[in-house]
């Protein structure tokens, strides 16, 4: 580890000083793994300048990228190579595509400054005014893979876990909610409308106003019925938080069917509705994003042979 021990001796004295940074362990990362990249990710994290608090804020996504590049067979100890702009940018797509564009932004600055510190600007960041693209939305379920997953639910061990999985999935399948918007439901916020329709009051940061898939009415009302004012997913919580239901689908753990993703839920409701030839403002407010965003999922749509194209093309104004 020479070039590490090199930095940090041109730090005078910041690692006496780093403590937090030397009482780092990461959770998400196994022992054996921290063993092998922990030296250098502290090495190279205790060059950036600021308080402690910062550098172990920074420690956080390096540990991450440098576990994904051991996974990958890439170099971990030559920082001329972990901290290339390319090499930063590709981790960020392919390695961070679940999580949200803000976080996958503060990921790429963080790695990108600890870059500069250690090899330069020239090599770690180029341009960056490049912004980060959108990751390819998740696929919808197959129906050979949603039936999996309903036979997998069916088959939990415990009441509970049924229960809130099915939840995910009447809301997530039935409505186009996200876990966020699930995570906060309560029962109150579904109703009948005076034609039979069930309807969901999305609160929060994306406010609207969203009619359940009418084959998911029935049991979508019963669920909001039984919760009353209470959450309607795992009414227990003492507070919602934004990973309660990421967690959640974690330990269901089986092994014959797909993960139990929200994501792909609200995919299926999004692609169902785009198939059915739902105007594009009234599911992107239903959806409550914006119609490019929606644009995203064409490449799940059926084709339609050149024969049916060309009339749908012909006669669709009529």
């Amino acid at each position: 580890m020479e070039d590490g021990t090199r930095l940090s001796a041109g730090e005078q004295g910041v690692s006496e000083q780093s403590d937090r940074v030397g009482a780092y362990s990461p959770r998400c990362v196994d022992f054996v793994t921290w063993a092998a990249v922990g030296p250098w990710a502290r090495t190279w994290v205790r060059a950036t300048p600021g308080p402690d608090h910062h550098r172990v804020q920074r420690l956080k996504p390096l540990v991450q990228y440098l576990a994904w590049r051991a996974a990958g067979g890439r170099q971990v100890a030559d920082p001329s190579a972990v901290f290339r702009a390319d090499e930063i940018d590709q981790f960020i797509s392919a390695g961070c595509g679940h999580l949200a564009g803000g976080t996958r932004a503060t990921y790429r600055s963080a790695l990108r400054t600890i870059g500069e510190c250690v090899v330069g600007v020239e090599v770690a960041c180029p341009d960056r005014t490049v912004e980060l693209a959108k990751p390819a939305p998740l696929a919808p379920y197959s129906e050979p893979e949603f039936a999996a997953l309903l036979g997998a639910i069916g088959g939990r061990p415990t009441e509970f876990q049924r229960h809130n999985a099915m939840v995910l999935v009447a809301f997530g399948r039935g409505a186009g909610l996200t876990a966020s918007d699930i995570a906060n439901l309560t029962g109150t916020d579904v109703h009948s409308t005076r034609d039979g329709a069930t309807v969901v009051e999305v609160t929060g940061d994306r406010r609207r106003r969203v009619p359940m898939l009418e084959r998911w009415e029935t049991l979508a009302a019963q669920m909001a019925a039984d919760a009353g004012d209470g959450p309607v997913f795992n009414p227990a919580r003492p507070r919602a938080t934004r990973n309660d239901i990421a967690r959640f689908c974690d330990r269901l753990g089986w092994r014959d069917a797909p993960r139990l993703a929200v994501t792909r839920l609200r995919a299926g409701w999004i692609v169902e509705h785009l198939a059915a030839g739902t105007p594009l403002h009234v599911l992107a407010d239903a959806a409550g994003v914006t119609a490019p965003n929606l644009a995203r999922y064409a490449e799940f749509l059926t084709s339609l042979s050149p024969v049916d194209a060309t009339t749908l093309l012909r006669l669709s104004a009529r």
